[in-house]
């Protein structure tokens, strides 16, 4: 007997060669993160980077013996898999149909649950110590591979999958790759040991902290303080992000006094534009990242109001103002590295709008200047604008490094953070991704214990590299 589970088309993809979620973001990987979904990874899933899938494909999983997707495993047991990608319509006609799928399977402890056997290494690969089974890109739409469930004792298990319908890059000619268009689904299968019906993994309990949109303060240069809000859906990740409005609520006279349990819930500018009573605001305001010319420190931007009511109440000061005089050369060699990572995908802060921070990253979002070419793609020669020929490419004009240009304004959007705080751990920039800070669609990178908070903390308190920072490719 065969048992199938299908998901329903979710937005989602993930990139092509499984190895490359093992190289750095300099080299358009994954540096270690595998966008199954998994708690261990934060949540991301494959749409952190791959944007605008169109939704109409569909995952399919079967298993033999049956009770596997049916929702219990026995313990020891082996069971016989096969992946289908349903409803295939991307990549026909191009020169790279990357078609591909990623798996992995958890306890409720984040941990390596039973192992996968049975490989054909000319179809898939095993990634992060053999956490992570990845199939080889390509025209498939199927992959069959075993999996040997973990010893009796180990409780119910959890399995993240995804598949992708790449498209290479929309090209006919040349072998290309990007994360545009790609389709996904995605599966969340649940086994319980033993048979069915285990509840859910624990999760997290909500975050109902003040941060959430009811604190402000006053700014030593005039600024008007401004809470950022993150409003999410919670059916997935990809779909949290997609559904997220980054809200910039500023305590202008007469918008709202945050201080008064009566005015906030519900009352931030623009939350609710139907709401005209008191404390009530219909503008929802939405900012661009902080910029400052090349060699200078005095930075503008601007700033939106979504809903266009013709009232500038509760808008945010767009400058100019003086940014805080950090040193580059450690945010480059120490301060970049970490954001890169786990901050810089597609559907993250890699886009030029929507977000008060975003991050310039090789294989991810570029800056939108001409730059000569690689001398390694076709055509080997002349210009070309790197924002259109290298965002979201992992090849080419995305390989190449930094400019100077998207070095300063990486630098410049990060270390504004440092506007109208009174200390480093105030900044938002280490408030909305440390675990127990201000809420970050529940993604979290570190706690206030780790290297990298220390690190970024001790750059935004005025610590510095003492040397010039070598990058290398980067």
């Amino acid at each position: 007997m065969v048992c199938a589970i299908v998901a329903a088309p979710a937005p989602a993809a993930a990139f092509h060669p499984v190895l490359s979620f093992e190289k750095t973001a300099n080299e358009g990987g994954g540096a270690g993160l595998y966008f199954t979904g998994s708690p261990r990874h934060k949540g991301y899933d494959c749409a952190i980077c791959h944007a605008d899938p169109a939704g109409r494909i569909t995952a399919e999983v079967t298993s033999v013996p049956a009770d596997l997707v049916a929702g219990s495993y026995a313990p020891g047991a082996t069971y016989d898999l096969v992946v289908r990608l349903t409803g295939e319509h991307r990549g026909f006609g191009t020169r790279s149909n990357q078609n591909s799928f990623l798996v992995e399977v958890g306890d409720d402890r984040d941990l390596a649950a039973g192992d996968f056997v049975a490989l054909d290494p000319d179809e898939m690969t095993l990634v992060d110590d053999g956490r992570v089974l990845g199939g080889r890109a390509g025209p498939d739409t199927a992959w069959r591979f075993g999996w040997r469930a973990p010893a009796a004792g180990s409780g119910a298990v959890t399995m993240y999958l995804g598949v992708v319908d790449g498209d290479g890059a929309g090209n006919a000619v040349d072998a290309q790759t990007d994360p545009n268009g790609d389709d996904v689904a995605m599966i969340r299968l649940r086994a319980c040991e033993g048979a069915s019906g285990c509840a859910d993994r624990p999760r997290r309990a909500a975050d109902e902290s003040v941060a959430a949109g009811c604190a402000a303060g006053g700014g030593s240069n005039g600024l008007a303080s401004v809470g950022l809000i993150l409003l999410a859906a919670v059916i997935s990740l990809r779909r949290r992000i997609a559904a997220m409005g980054l809200i910039v609520a500023a305590t202008a006279a007469g918008c709202f006094d945050p201080t008064v349990p009566a005015e906030c819930p519900g009352r931030v500018c623009g939350a609710d534009p139907g709401d005209g009573g008191a404390g009530g605001c219909l503008e929802s305001w939405a900012c661009s990242s902080w910029e400052a010319p090349l060699g200078s420190q005095q930075a503008t931007r601007t700033c939106a109001d979504a809903n266009q009511v013709g009232t500038t109440e509760c808008k945010p000061s767009e400058g100019p103002v003086t940014l805080p005089a950090l040193d580059l050369d450690y945010y480059k060699c120490n301060v970049h590295p970490i954001v890169q990572r786990g901050c810089a995908m597609q559907g993250c802060h890699g886009t030029e709008t929507g977000r008060p921070y975003r991050v310039y990253a090789r294989g991810r979002l570029r800056n939108d200047e001409v730059v000569n070419r690689t001398g390694t793609c076709i055509p080997a020669t002349g210009q070309v604008n790197l924002d259109e020929a290298g965002t979201g490419t992992v090849m080419c004009e995305g390989w190449l490094p930094h400019t100077t240009r998207e070095w300063k304004k990486n630098f410049d959007s990060a270390r504004s953070f440092m506007l109208d705080v009174a200390t480093p751990a105030d900044s938002d920039l280490l408030l909305m991704p440390v675990v127990g800070g201000k809420p970050h669609i529940e993604v979290k990178l570190f706690r206030a214990t780790d290297v990298e908070y220390r690190t970024i903390r001790d750059w935004l308190g005025g610590a510095a590299l003492g040397r010039t920072c070598t990058t290398g490719v980067n």
